[in-house]
């Protein structure tokens, strides 16, 4: 019994922080307004509620209107 449990701990540790260390997140955020129903880049509900807590968390915000289509791989 011992030796699984000790077996079972080894191989969280070891998986566990290698898939964690392998992990690589992008630092923007991708905000959708809408220029038919008036909003604007600067006037939305993503600018007003999430601006300042998203830029304190050091995340860069890409405003994007969603009537222009969608955007491509490049605006990341």
């Amino acid at each position: 019994m011992k030796k699984i449990l000790v077996l079972f701990l080894l191989l969280v540790l070891f998986t566990g922080f290698n898939f964690a260390a392998d992990t690589v997140y992008q630092k923007s955020v991708l905000a959708l307004y809408k220029s038919s129903e008036g909003q604007t880049k600067a006037e939305n509900e993503i600018f007003f509620y999430l601006s300042r807590p998203l830029t304190d968390m050091g995340l860069k915000i890409i405003y994007w209107d969603i009537d222009r289509g969608l955007p491509g791989e490049s605006v990341t």
